[in-house]
């Protein structure tokens, strides 16, 4: 069996990170052709005729003789001081301590990144904790910073399997999430094919909302599934529509938080409210406004909690498809499309149409929110 020596040796860029890739990869090489065990100046010679031109100008820079008589491990030496001086130590370990985990980024990148640096640094026998204390403090999951944290004798190998398995099991619930849109999708397009009337529990896909929220919450109302339906022009409250399946459960107006959803799926249990300071209802449906005239628009969302893993809220006042001709407007290009704007310097977040979000990026539309 033939195997293909490396490429030249790439003088662009890193060139010290180049120069110890290419010597390693040379080296097993020669493990592989059976070459270690050769003299050294067949070994000296086929470093030399695969390392490249720009290279082998280089080597002859170095004034060590005829080719013939020289060692390998001299010639390797040689390389090592001109393609990796000493570095500075300093530098390296402020590379080190200002490394975070990108958004987005997966794990694994994050720590290997993080061993390469260190690896310029001269821990010691004291790397592993100062890559346990540098993953602690630089992951971008708040809520695993937190628990992490919480461990007294906290070693690198445990936060390592942690911060592994916080990020396998949330891919794992965002595809058990999309699993159970599809089927709820199917099953109603099923369902309403078969009848000439529309059941209310006919859900389209655009207007389906999930999240996966950790709260104080029984753990069957951990994972929750809410359904936005849109009403009919006529005004109809979603209940007023005969059910066409039994093992559906029909949606209706909830007088505790003023949304339509499905029997013990209230989105206000076990929130406090705001004007009476007792559980399980919103202020909207609290008794202290049970005298005053209110007025229920189900095309308008009053109340959203943008819910992930972190508890940590942010609320909207009020939806409405009304154009404010006081307010400021400012047109901003994201990801490559224009989006108006509406400019608050009091929001904390900004709600976009569904289409908008699928024209800037069709992957935003896999992430999980709560409205309530």
């Amino acid at each position: 069996m033939s195997f293909k020596p490396p490429n030249h040796l790439n003088l662009n860029d890193n060139v010290s990170n180049n120069w110890t890739l290419f010597k390693n990869q040379f080296k097993l090489f020669l493990t592989a052709t059976e070459s270690e065990k050769k003299s050294d100046e067949i070994k000296v010679a086929q470093l030399l005729s695969v390392i490249g031109p720009e290279a082998l100008s280089i080597f002859f820079t170095f004034k060590l003789g005829e080719v013939s008589s020289l060692k390998f491990d001299d010639v390797i030496s040689a390389f090592d001081k001109y393609f990796s001086p000493k570095s500075n130590v300093v530098y390296q370990r402020y590379l080190f301590y200002k490394r975070f985990q990108g958004s987005g980024e997966p794990f694994n990148n994050f720590l290997t990144d993080l061993r390469k640096l260190a690896s310029h640094c001269e821990f010691g026998t004291d790397e592993d904790n100062m890559i346990r204390d540098r993953i602690v403090m630089g992951i971008n999951d708040q809520s695993s910073q937190e628990k992490l944290l919480r461990e007294i004798n906290l070693k690198l190998e445990d936060a390592v399997k942690f911060c592994r398995l916080v990020e396998t099991s949330r891919d794992q619930v965002f595809n058990i999430a999309k699993d159970k849109i599809a089927s709820v999708v199917d099953y109603n397009y099923q369902s309403s094919s078969s009848s000439n009337t529309t059941p209310a529990t006919n859900i389209k896909t655009e207007d389906i909302v999930h999240s996966v929220k950790q709260g104080n919450h029984p753990k069957h109302h951990k994972f929750r599934k809410f359904s936005l339906k849109k009403e009919a022009s006529n005004g109809k409250s979603p209940s007023n529509t005969p059910r066409q399946n039994s093992s559906v459960q029909t949606q209706y107006l909830c007088k505790k938080c003023h949304t339509t959803h499905s029997p013990a799926q209230c989105p206000a249990y076990g929130k406090t409210c705001f004007l009476c300071q007792k559980p399980n209802h919103f202020s909207v449906g609290c008794f202290k406004n049970r005298n005053k005239p209110t007025s229920v628009k189900p095309k308008h969302v009053n109340d959203v909690l943008l819910a992930y893993d972190g508890d940590e809220e942010f609320r909207i006042d009020s939806i409405s498809n009304k154009q404010d001709k006081l307010a400021w407007y400012q047109t901003l290009c994201v990801n490559g499309h224009d989006v108006n704007f509406k400019l608050d310097s009091g929001a904390e977040i900004n709600i976009l149409p569904k289409h908008v979000i699928g024209d800037i990026d069709p992957e935003l539309l896999d992430f999980v929110v709560k409205l309530k």
